[in-house]
């Protein structure tokens, strides 16, 4: 409900029509979105020290996984498929690279 819709006049999101509608502020009518990632692009997830092997200082910080959802409207904690745990974690500490991303013809 975030993104523009050509079923609305002038393509505005359905988030902008119901604010116009309701008559709040200007300010309120753009929809914030810059949480917003490509699904299953590459996350880069930050590994807690307690999570990491003791005394390896060269061990990586970060576990690479695949975005599969959001837990919040404000983009503050994703859900995050781990490929090499085969699991889905819910993450805050996160960084995404959508250019990374294979064709979707290459994806498994």
């Amino acid at each position: 409900n975030l993104l523009p819709s050509s079923a609305n006049e002038k393509d505005l999101s359905p988030h902008e029509v119901f604010v116009t509608a309701v008559g709040l502020p200007k300010e309120a009518r753009k929809p914030y979105i810059r949480h917003l990632h490509s699904y299953y692009c590459n996350a880069y997830c930050y590994m807690k020290p307690k999570w990491r092997t003791q005394g390896d200082k060269f061990e990586p910080r970060a576990r690479v996984g695949k975005l599969v959802g959001y837990d919040d409207m404000h983009g503050r904690i994703y859900w995050i498929y781990d490929q090499e745990k085969q699991q889905v974690v819910r993450v805050s500490a996160v960084k995404f690279r959508e250019q990374d991303d294979p064709e979707p013809s290459a994806r498994e």
